[in-house]
């Protein structure tokens, strides 16, 4: 449970605790270029948009599908195939943490139970798989300590999902490399 100072403004993206700005994990991932030009472009960023707040009524059970924009449809669908497939009970949907120690923040976009792989977190992705996505998981997971399962769900527009588990152990001070980095720029 996080304590009534730490905030979020979904407008602006600032998370603040004690009314002090934190970093947050994506906000550290671009500034240490990882995240590439494409992935931030207008288009891929509205669909990415669409498709999370699409994603996220539909693993709550409260989508209406009349509501779904066409040019995300098919990633509407594999989402709903993979939940089909893997029925998983929602633990937290797109929920706001930040890391006590570190004091940085981010919003992971599901934390579920699965009957067989148990608990575990996945981010959402509409493009092509990159070398940020294990270490963006592993800065979620920092929020939970001992959860060791993570992963990347890719959706495609034609209905095809994959679920791509992150296991490097590295990715985790990778991400407090960066971190670092992005604190030592903002000193100078």
């Amino acid at each position: 449970m996080n304590p009534p100072d730490f905030t979020y403004d979904d407008d602006v993206h600032i998370y603040k605790l004690g009314g002090k700005k934190l970093w947050g994990v994506t906000e550290v991932l671009d500034q240490c270029g990882l995240i590439s030009e494409f992935a931030k472009s207008e288009t891929a960023a509205l669909r990415g948009s669409l498709v999370h707040r699409a994603c996220h009524f539909l693993l709550l059970g409260k989508l209406d599908w009349s509501s779904v924009d066409p040019r995300i449809l098919g990633y509407v669908l594999a989402y709903q195939k993979f939940l089909e497939e893997n029925p998983v009970e929602p633990v937290e949907v797109e929920a706001c943490h930040y890391h006590g120690d570190y004091l940085y923040a981010g919003t992971l976009d599901a934390l579920v139970k699965h009957q067989k792989l148990g608990l575990f977190l996945y981010d959402l992705k509409t493009g092509s798989p990159a070398k940020y996505h294990a270490i963006q998981t592993a800065a979620y997971a920092g929020f939970f300590p001992g959860l060791i399962k993570r992963a990347t769900l890719f959706l495609s527009d034609d209905e095809r999902y994959n679920l791509r588990f992150h296991n490097d152990r590295s990715d985790w001070p990778d991400f407090i490399s960066c971190l670092n980095v992005v604190r030592l720029r903002e000193a100078a």
